[in-house]
């Protein structure tokens, strides 16, 4: 659109006939409210307009139309429904470019501007004025960080800007959905935090606990080298990309960790491109991979078999007093690791054999850490001892899954019966984390009755799941949960944290569970011996 007069031309006052204006296509303002109008227009009836509106000269439209409104469309459509035949108006050469700007700053003045129309007013300003965020944000009077979280506004879902206009979903929650750069990722999010877990939307601490837990993840869990630029050329290094929590504080303030990727795809694309990598170093002889069979059978539930022939190089030595992780605690003694990748989530590690680690573990002086000595001294060269320690070892995990499976039915019981507390949220929200289910699943399943043949436990859940009722729901999500660390076998055999949180939650005595369980078996195991012996 090009102006009519000179844009030398001086400001000038005067009252324009109505006929003579049309609205700007490129107003900000999207919606106008029909009642607030209709009371505008009365008003005006009564007192005529009060302040005059803003328009620039333009080439005369074909319904007779030679000037465009800046600022004042309410008033000028408020003057039109009462019926006015002319508005006083200042006449303002301005060229495209200035007419936007000024009607963004304009309607920035006014507190009823919807947040959505003017995210789509910056948008308009930064990607067709070619405007950085930080001129944009000097001319409208607002930091950057404000007018970057406005521009992603505009990228959210539509469902999702209804729900904002509408008054459903909170704009401080709005803009932690409109962070997340995948726009699959973001209608989930925005499905999740306007349900919430009552069906009713979360609360702002709520909404950001759960878009961090299930859409950002952390860069120092990586499988792949977060530094590396050439991994992927699109995406550069993550130390220095701005989906980066720590690299854009104003926009993730209230994420404590600046160490999470807030884009998922690209994340998963990195692990993919490593993968490829490292197959094509596989082939040349540089490093050994873990065929996909045998990596399928390691990572069986997801993760690393904790009982099964490797440690993961990179993970913590659970007996390490000082948190290290296997490569760290071994240094240069470490031996030589194998590449797999774990077929759930495609996460590559580097794993080494236990008899290989055990061996450099006894090299580097940490003859503590040696199984199966750590419990008993010399038991590796004892086969006597090693035999009580293991059938000392099942014994107790034996205690332990009757008295998890006996807390965890004590638990479920009242939870089916009383209402949520919000201690009861923060269990459910701390323990559902990262990993796989399947093994918890399947345990639940068969807890309940549930298992059938030649069906996959999370199939059978399901359809189990669309016949219970709130409170049995509510009670089997926490099932899960604490189904998931019901006990440990890791150093000391104990109940799970989780488990006897659970327990002191709902008031459920483990320890006198426990005695039973043990009393019961003890009993077993006499009866038994008694019948042998007769």
């Amino acid at each position: 659109m090009t102006t009519a007069t000179n844009p030398s031309t001086a400001p000038t006052m005067t009252a324009l006939p109505l006929r003579a204006i049309r609205v700007s296509p490129d107003n900000p303002r999207r919606r106008i409210d029909d009642a607030a109008l209709a009371e505008l227009a009365a008003s005006i009836r009564e007192q005529g307009v009060l302040e005059p509106i803003l328009v620039r000269p333009v080439t005369a439209g074909r319904d007779g139309s030679e000037y465009e409104v800046m600022a004042g469309e309410r008033r000028y459509r408020a003057a039109k429904l009462a019926d006015l035949g002319s508005i006083p108006a200042i006449i303002r050469q301005a060229s495209d470019e200035e007419a936007l700007q000024i009607a963004v700053v304009e309607n920035l003045q006014r507190q009823d501007l919807d947040p959505i129309d003017e995210a789509e007013g910056f948008k308009k300003l930064l990607s067709e004025q070619r405007c950085t965020v930080d001129a944009l944000a000097a001319k409208v009077g607002k930091s950057a960080a404000y007018v970057r979280g406005r521009v992603k506004l505009a990228e959210l879902p539509k469902t999702a800007k209804e729900a904002l206009r509408s008054g459903k979903l909170s704009l401080s929650v709005a803009l932690l959905v409109a962070r997340i750069p995948n726009a699959k990722h973001q209608a989930e999010a925005g499905s999740a935090v306007m349900a919430g877990p009552m069906g009713e939307p979360m609360s702002f601490k709520a909404a950001a606990q759960y878009i961090q837990t299930h859409f950002m993840l952390s860069l120092a869990d990586a499988s792949f080298p977060t530094n590396d630029r050439a991994l992927v050329p699109a995406a550069g290094a993550c130390s220095t990309c701005p989906k980066r929590t720590g690299n854009d504080r104003a926009l993730f303030a209230e994420v404590a960790r600046g160490d999470l990727c807030t884009d998922a795809a690209c994340f998963a694309a990195k692990k993919e491109a490593h993968w490829q990598r490292l197959q094509a170093e596989a082939k040349q002889g540089a490093v050994a991979i873990l065929p996909e069979k045998d990596a399928k059978a390691v990572f069986r539930y997801g993760r690393l078999d904790w009982e099964g022939e490797y440690y993961d190089l990179d993970a913590d030595c659970l007996d390490d007093s000082k948190g290290r992780t296997w490569a760290g605690l071994l240094g240069k003694l470490a031996p030589k690791h194998v590449i797999a990748r774990n077929p759930h989530d495609g996460a590559v590690h580097r794993l080494i054999l236990r008899s290989d680690a055990a061996a450099a573990l006894k090299k580097a002086g940490h003859r503590s850490l040696i199984e199966p000595s750590r419990n008993a001294e010399g038991a590796q060269r004892d086969a006597a001892a090693a035999k009580r320690q293991e059938l000392a070892r099942r014994q107790r995990l034996e205690v332990l899954r009757r008295t998890a499976s006996a807390v965890v039915a004590s638990v479920i019981g009242k939870a089916e019966a009383k209402e949520p507390a919000a201690a009861f949220w923060r269990l459910l929200l701390d323990g559902i984390a990262d990993g796989s289910w399947h093994e918890v699943v399947n345990s639940v399943c068969k807890r309940r009755g549930w298992s059938e043949k030649k069906v996959r436990p999370e199939e059978t859940l399901a359809g189990h799941v669309s016949q219970l009722e709130a409170a049995k729901l509510r009670a089997l999500v926490l099932e899960l949960v604490i189904t998931r660390s019901a006990y440990s076998t890791w150093g000391t055999l104990a109940l799970g944290k989780r488990l006897l949180e659970a327990a002191k939650l709902y008031g459920v005595d483990a320890k006198k569970i426990e005695a039973a369980v043990k009393a019961e078996i003890a009993a077993s195991n006499g009866k038994a011996k008694k019948g042998s012996s007769s």
